[in-house]
């Protein structure tokens, strides 16, 4: 894969600021659930409900984020010297670290707490704590040694292993162990993330092999609902020809993602930066034109159900909203407004499951806020603060190097 004459260290603020905005947002709508009289539209859309509520566009467009990161970070491996073998086990080794946080996120829902043999919540930090011990960023903590350094990750591993051996879930009568109830939030991004990471390896900065990669994963997108196969009921509940580990829409939202950045790069380099705007908006109108088109088509816009009518509107709004912020935050240069959350983009990750420690501690102490606080608008700005303060708290936490990082 040649990258020749492509600045890989040029930094791309709009990307840092998009992904700063969308994880905040990611956390105001999981806090949702602690609030009631909160308008339809904030929140998720019912599986049987044609449409996309406020809640529902976050994901996919954090998807996107994720595609855009792809090809700065692994143009960077290639600079310094990172041969194809070591990139694939980086890339196979988030992989597997995204997925097995997933599967933990997910299979505490699923907890029956009549047979498991300590609090739920307090499983649940101990879930969080043994997380940061494992994938905590301990390049940036210099006083620890190398012994100390394994000996955290093994006591993270060991935590990890024995929550998993006496998780009990399911009913009392017919309890299960840790299964593969969907693969969570981080588990859907790490397997995106694995093949176009993959793809883009193999691709490079071709573009129109590029753009052809993202038509035919939005095909398989379609297919996923039987349009294609003979026999199958046009509202797509057959038997799809292809399946992936996740949702086809998963990939095209990351590629999408990888697009735009290498059109980015090609332009950089060729110095021609400013057509970058309009094919942004270009690409964003194409994807929702696409996306309206098949509305009326298998079940229309379902974010549960990953049709192809939700993945063409949120690819449509991915662009748009990069070409958004590309023009306030890098044309011209509008960027201390985002200062605060900050570290929601660059430490993502640790923001991401910081509420993983924070809502159990909370009910542990029994602590309750007043009705009139967590109930419609009023307490729509609670969530809003709550997720501030999730930030705020990564903020603090990286000033003393405690951040994770796969």
């Amino acid at each position: 894969m040649s990258q020749s004459g492509c600045n890989v260290n040029q930094r791309i603020d709009s990307i840092d600021v998009f992904r700063a905005v969308t994880m905040f947002f990611m956390i105001f709508v999981n806090d949702l659930w602690t609030l009631t009289n909160v308008p339809s539209w904030l929140r998720h859309v019912k599986i049987n409900v044609d449409g996309l509520g406020f809640a529902d566009a976050i994901f996919p467009i954090f998807l996107f984020i994720v595609g855009l990161s792809i090809p700065l970070a692994i143009n960077r491996s290639v600079e310094n010297k990172s041969g194809t073998v070591k990139i694939i086990k980086h890339i196979g080794i988030r992989t597997i670290a995204l997925v097995v946080m997933g599967l933990f996120m997910v299979n505490y829902k699923y907890l029956n707490v009549d047979l498991l043999a300590i609090d739920k919540h307090l499983w649940k930090i101990l879930m969080a704590v043994g997380i940061f011990l494992v994938w905590m960023h301990y390049r940036s903590i210099t006083i620890l040694s190398q012994k100390q350094v394994k000996l955290l990750q093994l006591t993270g591993i060991a935590l990890l292993v024995t929550l998993a051996i006496t998780y009990q879930g399911g009913s009392t009568d017919n309890p299960h162990w840790m299964k593969i109830h969907w693969w969570g939030i981080l588990g859907a991004i790490g397997w995106a993330y694995l093949v176009s990471a993959l793809l883009y390896l193999v691709i490079g900065q071709r573009i129109a092999l590029l753009a052809a990669t993202v038509v035919l994963l939005h095909f398989f997108n379609v297919q996923e609902f039987g349009a294609f196969i003979e026999g199958t009921p046009a509202v797509g509940e057959g038997r799809p020809a292809i399946d992936f580990i996740v949702s086809a829409s998963r990939y095209a939202l990351v590629m999408s993602g990888v697009l735009a950045t290498v059109i980015y790069l090609r332009l950089s380099k060729n110095g021609k930066q400013q057509w970058f705007l309009y094919i942004l908006l270009a690409l964003g109108a194409i994807s929702l034109i696409y996306g309206f088109l098949l509305k009326p088509y298998w079940g229309g816009i379902s974010k549960i159900r990953t049709t192809p009518s939700f993945t063409g509107i949120c690819a449509g709004i991915g662009f748009i909203g990069l070409a958004v912020f590309y023009l306030v935050v890098d044309k011209f240069q509008f960027k201390k407004w985002a200062d605060p959350i900050a570290p929601a983009g660059t430490s993502t990750l640790t923001c991401y499951l910081l509420p993983y420690i924070i809502y159990p501690v909370i009910a542990l102490l029994a602590l309750k806020l007043p009705e009139y606080l967590t109930a419609g608008y009023v307490g729509i700005m609670k969530s809003l603060l709550f997720a501030y303060l999730v930030i705020y708290l990564t903020g603090l936490l990286g000033k003393i190097n405690i951040k994770l990082k796969v």
